[in-house]
């Protein structure tokens, strides 16, 4: 194989490993003849062998099966189908006539002449009308004659005058006509050969009395077609038709239309012999033409008829010729695959070498998943077997290396959404701020307003500045600059201060806290006491956010093995089992919905478990699924010390109300609805607030506004769903403006398409937003 002009740089650093795996050319070739010189022989013998044995085998197999099987029931279901075949085709036509002699004995002046004869009062015109039906009926084909016969057998009326006047009590279709539509033995005259079929003529006035018999003869050497068709027969095949004549068989139609096989013995064709006794079987036997038949018999079921269908022996074994010329291209067959046998068995070597080699070539052009496959324990088997762990190393440094890439790409992923988040968190309390700061600058008098707009203010600015702090806290901990000023401290105490600073939260989504301390003299660690006071502020917190209104949560201490253990359990929304190894990376969060209700920049619980390491401890986490609660377990070693003195903490809190425009505002961040809601009202317009895409609806449609501004980030239904639903539902021209911390392009993109008219980011710009209001530009 000639060295490709050009090698991809991935592959340049494995040409060494390549050229170490290549054997010295000589020894190459040496092996290679002695491999190829005595296998060869070995395995061409024992596959020529085995491919002789197992044709011959399959030859004495397809006999057997031929002889046993196939001859015999091919034949035997061939002519018994076809014999059902002919026997329901001639049941089907005897069927028409029995039917049309039964319509013509209901002829009503047929029975009208019988009934007048039964009261022995003959009518000339009734005769006349008779014997007109008779002349008609017996001048139809296939009828040729018809009598009309009282109930004593004496012929009334016939086609015939000669047979007037004449008794046929005696004759067997006169004692069949009498019980109902018969058809009787056909038998040959000199114009036809044909059949006698009788029918009841019953009484006008009492269908159940029987008048007479119409007796109707019958033309039936149209059976001659469907006994003369060969179809499934072969060349020499035939189906003939007759029945029992004392101790003679008849044919109604001769074998090979032979008059003089006419009658012949019973033991002479024994298959319609036996299908007269019931007995449906397959025969072997020379026919009444001494030439070897195979036959089966069918009964007809009419006038002791019997239908037999058979084939020339000699035409029914033409099958075995073919097994003899199946046999000959066997025998050659043989032949071409033990040559073809030996020469891809002899070729097969030079197709490994060509595998490796194509193998090789993929590689060469960057696909590391090829795989040589292993089929023999040779040389050649050897060198396919270096090839795949050369090929397996390779792939192996490629995962390890697409692996560190992924890593980075999740974790430039998380870098992303972190930055998308920190905008939301951040604009949220920058909007409030801002609008707290137009609200103070307009207020004048108003001392509520001011008292407001500080109150946000200071509010805003806390949570800004704990933002900041856990980032800054986050940096210096990964840098290991952050520095513990260690101290015994009161593990209940600090749980009591992080309580009363989370009070207002507690109280605002009236939540059950229970609080459960190991014991009365007090736990204690060696710990910086405001980071401690921290770690316990921050699961108290991340516990009140994911805790639904209403919820339980509880805080526990134990001494347990020499450890201060502390549990923060809460019945909230739980962590998914999926979740629970990397709840503690850095920007991890469980709740990834728009709403973004409970906040937070996924640093928190990072931030705690970095501050429980520097203290010598552990935490973890635990929930039996989502809905189903959380556990926070911190573990710090315990010391041994006086109390320390306690410390107290202080709340806040605001109060609003809002009246040219009538304004809807729906944000679930109340500061910046109260602060936004007095701006408007002191510019003179009416403003309705709502909290939640639920009462938002609910609220505009007792309000009627003239304006909407909506947060996208909404609880429950989120702002575009919002929207939507307020179009439909009779504000199709109200202009609807977005206000959130979701203002990249796509945002923009998604509201338009949700039916929002405008898009302003928060901070908002109050200027501009009163400005749009009042000069709404919304075309009628």
């Amino acid at each position: 194989m000639s060295e490709p002009t050009k090698t991809p740089p991935s592959s340049a650093s494995y040409s060494s490993t390549s050229d170490a795996l290549r054997p010295p050319a000589v020894a190459d070739g040496a092996a290679v003849r002695r491999g190829r010189r005595v296998p060869v022989v070995l395995k061409l013998t024992l596959l020529v062998g085995l491919t002789l044995a197992l044709l011959l085998a399959v030859l004495v197999v397809a006999n057997e099966f031929f002889w046993q099987n196939v001859l015999r029931k091919a034949v035997d279901s061939q002519l018994s189908a076809t014999a059902n075949t002919r026997r329901d085709m001639i049941r089907a036509q005897v069927a028409v006539l029995r039917e049309r002699v039964e319509l013509d004995a209901d002829r009503g002046e047929l029975r009208g002449l019988l009934y007048d004869r039964a009261r022995s009062l003959p009518e000339e015109e009734n005769r006349k009308w008779s014997q007109t039906t008779l002349e008609l009926i017996a001048t139809s084909r296939p009828v040729y004659s018809a009598s009309l016969v009282d109930p004593t057998g004496v012929v009334v009326l016939s086609s015939n005058p000669a047979s007037v006047g004449r008794n046929v009590a005696a004759e067997p279709s006169f004692k069949a006509g009498l019980k109902g539509a018969a058809i009787g033995a056909p038998e040959e005259t000199s114009r036809h050969f044909g059949s006698t079929l009788g029918a009841p003529v019953r009484s006008r006035t009492d269908p159940s009395r029987i008048d007479g018999v119409l007796l109707e003869g019958v033309d039936v050497t149209s059976l001659d077609k469907v006994l003369h068709n060969t179809t499934g027969l072969g060349e020499s095949g035939e189906a003939i038709l007759g029945m029992r004549s004392g101790d003679k068989l008849r044919f109604l139609f001769t074998e090979g239309g032979n008059a003089e096989t006419a009658k012949v013995a019973l033991d002479a064709a024994p298959a319609l012999n036996a299908a007269l006794q019931g007995n449906e079987s397959l025969f072997k036997y020379r026919d009444s033409r001494g030439v070897p038949v195979l036959a089966v018999g069918r009964a007809i079921g009419y006038g002791g008829w019997a239908l037999v269908v058979k084939v020339d022996a000699r035409e029914a074994y033409q099958p075995i010729v073919k097994v003899l010329w199946l046999e000959v291209l066997a025998g050659i067959v043989v032949m071409v695959i033990g040559l073809v046998a030996a020469f891809l068995l002899a070729h097969s070597f030079t197709r490994s070498m060509r595998r490796i080699a194509a193998a090789a070539e993929r590689v060469i052009g960057g696909d590391y998943e090829t795989i040589v496959p292993v089929k023999t324990a040779d040389e050649f088997g050897a060198l396919s077997g270096s090839f795949n762990k050369m090929t397996a190393a390779i792939r192996t440094r490629r995962e390890e290396r697409d692996q560190a890439e992924q890593a980075l790409r999740e974790a430039d992923q998380r870098k992303d959404e972190f930055l998308a988040v920190l905008g939301h968190e951040l604009r949220n309390p920058l909007s409030a701020i801002a609008n707290a700061v137009r609200l103070w600058s307009v207020a004048g008098n108003d001392a509520g307003a001011v008292e407001l707009a500080r109150n946000v203010i200071e509010r805003q600015t806390g949570n800004l500045s704990r933002l900041v702090d856990d980032l800054l806290d986050v940096s210096r901990i990964t840098a290991g600059k952050i520095d513990l000023r260690k101290q015994p401290v009161d593990v209940g105490e600090t749980i009591r201060r992080a309580v009363e600073a989370a009070r207002s939260m507690i109280g605002e989504r009236r939540h059950e806290l229970e609080v459960s301390l190991a014991s009365d003299i007090g736990l204690f660690v060696d710990a910086d006491p405001t980071r401690l006071e921290q770690i316990i502020a921050n699961l108290l917190t991340n516990a009140i956010k994911y805790t639904r209104k209403g919820g339980k949560i509880r805080i526990e201490t134990e001494l347990e093995d020499r450890d201060a253990v502390i549990r923060i359990i809460d019945s909230g929304i739980g962590i998914a089992p999926r979740m629970l190894p990397q709840i503690f990376d850095l920007f991890t969060q469980g709740d990834r919905s728009l709403d973004r209700t409970s906040g937070g920049l996924g640093i928190g619980l990072n931030l705690c478990r970095r501050l429980v390491e520097l203290h010598g401890g552990t935490i973890t986490a635990a929930s039996e699924g989502v809905g189903r609660g959380s556990t926070f377990t911190v573990r710090l070693p315990a010391i041994t010390v006086p109390n320390p003195a306690m410390q107290p903490s202080t709340p806040s809190g605001p109060a609003p109300t809002g009246r040219h425009r009538r304004i809807l505002l729906v944000d679930d961040n109340q500061d910046t609805v109260h602060s936004l809601a007095r701006l408007l009202t002191l510019r003179g317009h009416q403003v309705a607030m709502a909290f939640d895409g639920v009462a938002a609806l609910k609220v505009a449609q007792e309000f009627q506004p003239d304006f909407l501004l909506l947060d996208l980030g909404l609880p429950g239904i989120d702002g575009y769903e919002l929207a939507r639903r307020l179009r439909a539902g009779g504000f199709e021209r109200t202009p609807i403006v977005a206000i959130s911390g979701y203002a990249q392009e796509n945002d923009r993109i998604r509201s338009r398409e949700a039916g929002f008219n405008y898009h302003f980011a928060k901070p908002v710009d109050f200027e501009a937003l009163a400005e749009l209001i009042l000069e709404d530009p919304i075309e009628e």
